[in-house]
């Protein structure tokens, strides 16, 4: 845990950032190789279990169960299957961090993932894989950053609770890191694309954003924003880690994001609607519990 003392806690000096298993970069490797990926998969049965109980659950919506990863890929993709084993191992990691009740987070970045995924294809922003994967890594950093500061909980929710200043503001503020930036540094070392590793640096910076960018890298990078934004306000994310009834960052962004997407409240309205129909979701009260 950091040390106490006056002013912002500087948590980059020596803070610890999980390594994509061995594994994972092998399989990154092997890439698109089916049968080599396949293959490096199968050296670790407990995974492939995991992936495959993934790829068999009601969100994914698959009209028959499959039984080995060869099939998830036929039917899903390479980048789909690559993706899902990214969420696996990532959440493998963290739960060597027995600090926290981690169960409920994953559940929730589970939850947006999956929103994520749904918001995309209703919209036809960005791509449905790699959305997925920006939810799952969207705020991976927060767990690492309670393993070596456990006052951050009661950060988290003050952060969300300004109805002014952005999250990433005042968690700088009070302890000179952003959740943000902590995931970002962990998604680009896990080989996720450039434009997804952006769009979680800069999630929380929406009114910051110049939306109206011609540059294509620009527009990818946007478009994953709103795309997880949406996400974030139908999963509640405000109150399930802030404890807040009000989405202040929804309120102050919503309005660049309807321009940007071209679309009215009631039409905005409608999707979410018609995403919710679709989508089963748990709704979390909690995310965390509070440490003595």
């Amino acid at each position: 845990m950091a040390e106490e003392k006056d002013g912002p806690v500087d948590l980059l000096a020596g803070f610890y950032l999980p390594p994509p298993p061995k594994l994972f970069v092998e399989m990154r490797n092997a890439f698109p190789d089916l049968n080599k990926m396949a293959d490096v998969l199968a050296t670790d049965p407990g995974l492939v279990v995991k992936v495959l109980q993934t790829v068999n659950s009601p969100a994914f919506g698959l009209r028959e169960r499959v039984a080995s990863i060869q099939k998830a890929t036929v039917i899903l993709g390479l980048d789909w299957v690559l993706n899902i084993v990214s969420g696996v191992m990532l959440r493998e990691v963290s739960d060597e961090i027995d600090k926290v009740d981690l169960e409920k987070f994953w559940k929730l970045s589970n939850d947006v993932a999956l929103c994520c995924t749904a918001v995309s294809k209703a919209t036809k922003l960005s791509r449905p894989d790699e959305m997925y994967v920006l939810g799952l890594f969207h705020n991976c950093g927060i767990p690492f950053i309670l393993k070596q500061y456990d006052k951050y909980y009661a950060i988290a929710q003050e952060s969300y609770r300004d109805s002014q200043a952005r999250i990433e503001v005042v968690e700088g503020e009070l302890m000179a890191l952003s959740h943000a930036h902590v995931s970002y540094l962990i998604a680009k070392s896990w080989f996720l694309p450039d434009h997804i590793c952006r769009a979680i640096n800069f999630h929380h910076c929406v009114d910051k954003l110049n939306l109206r960018s011609n540059n294509e890298k620009v527009c990818r990078i946007n478009e994953a924003i709103v795309v997880l934004k949406i996400a974030e306000h139908m999963c509640e994310v405000f109150g399930c880690i802030g404890g807040e009834t009000v989405d202040y960052e929804w309120n102050r962004s919503k309005e660049r994001i309807l321009n940007f997407m071209g679309y009215s409240d009631e039409r905005l309205d409608l999707l979410c609607e018609s995403v919710m129909e679709n989508f089963e979701r748990t709704i979390f009260t909690e995310v965390f519990e509070k440490q003595a």
